[in-house]
């Protein structure tokens, strides 16, 4: 079961969002991250069809498609504050990335739980 490589590797994903600065190195690491996390998510989805595994991944997609809408979102704001020099945004910025972690780790943390006493979301 290569389920739980995912979810270690969606946290680890997460982790980097809260530690980077910029909009660069936010890119190359939770953007990609939760990419590939995507895609390898769809590759297992095929391979766990009809299993109660099935919802585990179909939930770490649902979380990583969320959770880089949310980030798009907060680079948006990151963009406009460097663009009009708005201390505001980069306030904004920053809170949504930081809610967009809690949330994205606090719903890894509660399938992980799921997933380790063999239980579907």
């Amino acid at each position: 079961n290569i389920l739980p490589f995912f979810y270690i590797f969606s946290a680890v994903g997460s982790v980097i969002l809260n530690i980077d600065q910029g909009v660069g190195d936010f890119f190359t690491s939770f953007i990609v991250t939760a990419i590939l996390g995507i895609a390898l998510n769809y590759y297992v989805l095929s391979k766990v069809k009809g299993s109660w595994l099935e919802s585990h991944s179909r939930y770490l997609i649902r979380i990583l498609w969320s959770g880089l809408l949310i980030t798009v979102i907060g680079i948006f704001f990151n963009i406009l504050a460097n663009i009009y020099s708005i201390t505001i945004f980069h306030l904004i910025a920053r809170s949504i990335h930081i809610i967009c972690f809690i949330w994205v780790v606090s719903r890894i943390i509660k399938s992980w739980r799921l997933l380790s006493k063999n239980k579907a979301i």
